[in-house]
């Protein structure tokens, strides 16, 4: 897990090659370590875990603001919340 600040209150997690629980835990464990109102942006390649991440994510009370896919790599920007 490679959480980088990528501008003023943007951050990046890029888990490509990871799946299943362990992207979910990645995403929590990031979304914790950020300010309330800061943006991650999440990069992953598990076609299977997409809405599962969504998912998770709107669970916990997080606003997904963008997602896109392309090339067999998945983007989620989230705002934390």
């Amino acid at each position: 897990m490679n959480l980088l600040q990528k501008g003023f209150r943007r951050y990046e997690l890029n888990i490509q090659g990871y799946s299943g629980t362990y992207l979910k835990l990645c995403i929590m464990n990031a979304l914790k370590k950020i300010r309330y109102g800061e943006i991650l942006e999440v990069i992953f390649d598990d076609p299977e875990a997409d809405e599962t991440m969504k998912m998770a994510v709107n669970y916990k009370g997080y606003r997904i603001l963008h997602e896109a896919s392309g090339g067999g790599v998945f983007r989620l920007r989230i705002k934390k919340t």
